[in-house]
C-alpha cells in the first residue's frame, strides 16, 4: 500500500482503512493542511463483469477454422491494470477433440507456444462422438496485461481438430431430443480488473 500526503501535517494521524479498498480514495484529515490524495493496493479487484450464454447452439466449422465470437464482454480499465479472464464452456462435437481460444480485440491471447504446425489453443476437450450425449465443461483462466488504459473487448472463439468440416455444440448434446432426463447447461465468461 502506498500513501501520498499533500501538504504539511502537524501531530499524529491515525488511519483505519479496510483491506477491501481497491479503488482511488480521497480522505480529508481534520486539522491537517493536506489530504490523502490516493490510496491503492496492487492485486485488488477493482471491478467484475460477466456475460452468460444460456442458449444452445451448434456451429459447423471447416477444418482448422475458428468460429466468430461465441461469447464476449467489454471492460474499461485503468493504466497499469491487468484483466483476469475466467471461462467455462460446455461443449461437444462430431469429432473427438475441440477447444477454444481467448481473444482480445481480434488478437488471440492466453495460447500455447508455437510448436510446428500445431494449433495454439487456450483450452481443449475430448469426448466420444459415438456417444451423442457426451458433453464436457472446459474451463480456463488467464491473467492478461492489456498495456494501457482503455476499453477492451474479450471473447471466446471455438474450433475442432478434424481435417474435415465438423459441428461443435455449445450447451447442448448432438442428440438433443426433448426429454426431461436431458439437462441444459450454461456457459459463462467473467472479467476482473486487477490493480497493477
Amino acid at each position: 500500500m502506498s500513501i501520498k500526503l499533500n501538504g504539511a501535517i502537524n501531530g499524529s494521524v491515525e488511519l483505519d482503512v479496510p483491506d477491501a479498498i481497491g479503488s482511488d480514495v480521497s480522505l480529508t484529515i481534520p486539522g491537517a493542511a493536506g489530504t490523502l490524495d490516493r490510496l491503492e493496493r496492487a492485486g485488488n479487484i477493482l471491478q467484475v463483469v460477466q456475460t452468460v450464454k444460456s442458449d444452445a447452439d451448434s456451429y459447423a466449422l471447416v477444418s482448422g477454422g475458428l468460429s466468430a465470437n461465441i461469447i464476449e464482454k467489454s471492460i474499461t480499465v485503468s493504466a497499469g491494470s491487468k484483466v483476469l479472464i475466467m471461462c467455462s464452456m460446455v461443449m461437444m462435437a462430431t469429432t473427438p477433440s475441440y477447444g477454444f481460444v481467448f481473444n482480445r480485440d481480434g488478437t488471440s491471447i492466453g495460447i500455447a507456444d508455437a510448436d510446428g504446425s500445431r494449433f495454439r489453443a487456450t483450452a481443449i476437450g475430448y469426448s466420444d462422438p459415438d456417444r451423442q450425449d457426451s458433453t464436457e465443461s472446459i474451463t480456463a483462466m488467464f491473467l492478461d496485461t492489456p498495456g494501457s488504459a482503455g476499453t477492451y473487448t474479450y471473447a471466446v472463439k471455438i474450433r475442432h481438430a478434424s481435417s474435415i468440416t465438423q459441428t461443435v455444440f455449445v450447451n447442448l448434446y448432438e442428440n438433443d431430443s426433448d426429454q426431461s432426463k436431458l439437462m441444459r447447461p450454461i456457459s459463462h465468461f467473467t472479467l476482473m480488473e486487477v490493480a497493477g
